[in-house]
């Protein structure tokens, strides 16, 4: 019973303040590029003046409701990547700093119960990598809304062109008969999609780190439910931008150009945290891991007990490892060989052979 209590719970779990003095800096600065994106949205229009005709079929479609607002669109593309990377963090990885990391502070907290247990160096690259993709990927596409832009597809459905003012074969949104002028912005505001950016930011993210964790992309051995689990985010991030082309918000250019600035965004912040992208052997390690040399593994915090991947097969190990070694009283098992490459430089017989560890980050 306590064994399986200890699956709900973080070893390494820090108190309050002790997690805000590591990572208190990085939240900030994700809550301000979230919030001045917030508020450019809401309150400016767009800073150029957008002409257009009157004749353009793209710009025609019947305004429909949307099924998901940006409000929904925000929450989803941070809500399900956060609970996802928090609850397998939590279940198979059993490190709160590493959970932390790549999603966010506060699942981590409210899953976790307190310990006592001192972790002196922080695994917090997950959840915190997850908030900085999406709070940079918003701060991104609201300038270039502002600044490029275009009419929607359902422009003319919200411009209302009044045909007193017909004569011209370019017109701007002086003549839309909608005097309400917030939502004539936001029509002007196509290019690029702002759901389709979050959607690859948050989403991208957690295929990434999916990839890492469980090592689906990798020189050694797989299982075909892992790579179904690497698929689900992609899946969703289409769905949810692809929504847009249909319900006649965004041009198919507009999803595409938010894909992929949202994607960039998610590889270069997974970069930022993690030693690796699509390095095999080193993505699931955080960049501020310390050297072998530098700690004690078993008793730091960092996964020496638990191990830093997903999964306990490919000689890999998880938290279901610790207590499969339990139950053998010490006997080392021969299909776990190390809790992770980094540690023992090498994963498998064929490993020792034909592979040397990169230098460590100091």
């Amino acid at each position: 019973m306590a064994r399986l209590f200890s699956r709900f719970q973080f070893p390494d779990r820090p108190t309050f303040f002790e997690w805000f003095r590591r990572s208190g800096e990085h939240v900030l600065l994700s809550l301000v590029l979230a919030g001045i994106a917030l508020l450019l949205n809401l309150y400016v229009g767009p800073l150029r003046t957008v002409y257009f005709t009157l004749d353009e079929a793209s710009y025609s479609y019947p305004l429909k409701r949307e099924v998901f607002n940006t409000t929904w669109s925000a929450v989803v593309s941070f809500a399900v990547p956060f609970a996802t990377i928090g609850l397998l963090s939590l279940f198979f990885i059993g490190s709160f700093w590493d959970s932390n990391s790549a999603v966010s502070p506060l699942l981590t907290r409210c899953l976790s119960t307190y310990s006592t247990t001192s972790s002196t160096t922080a695994n917090s690259i997950q959840l915190l990598g997850l908030g900085y993709a999406l709070s940079i990927t918003a701060f991104l596409q609201i300038w270039i809304k502002l600044l490029v832009g275009g009419p929607r597809p359902h422009f003319y459905a919200v411009c209302e062109p009044r045909d007193s003012f017909l004569g011209g074969p370019l017109y701007d949104s002086r003549i839309c008969g909608n005097r309400d002028t917030a939502r004539v912005n936001q029509a002007l505001m196509s290019f690029v999609s702002g759901h389709s950016a979050a959607a690859f930011a948050g989403f991208g993210y957690l295929f990434l780190w999916i990839n890492a964790k469980f090592k689906v992309c990798a020189n050694v051995e797989t299982r075909a439910w892992t790579i179904l689990l690497l698929l689900f985010p992609v899946v969703f991030a289409i769905v949810l931008s692809g929504l847009k082309i249909v319900e006649y918000w965004h041009h198919g250019r507009d999803v595409i150009g938010g894909a992929i600035i949202g994607f960039g965004v998610a590889c270069l912040v997974y970069k930022m945290w993690f030693r690796g992208l699509l390095d095999w052997r080193v993505n699931h390690i955080p960049n501020w891991y310390p050297s072998e040399d530098a700690m004690d593994l078993e008793g730091a915090g960092w996964g020496g007990e638990t191990g830093l991947t997903a999964i306990n097969f490919g000689g890999w190990k998880n938290r279901w490892s610790k207590d499969a070694e339990e139950e053998k009283e010490g006997q080392a098992s021969p299909e776990v060989v190390v809790h992770s490459a980094w540690a023992d430089g090498a994963v498998g017989e064929n490993w020792k052979r034909s592979w040397k560890p990169l230098p460590m980050i100091k």
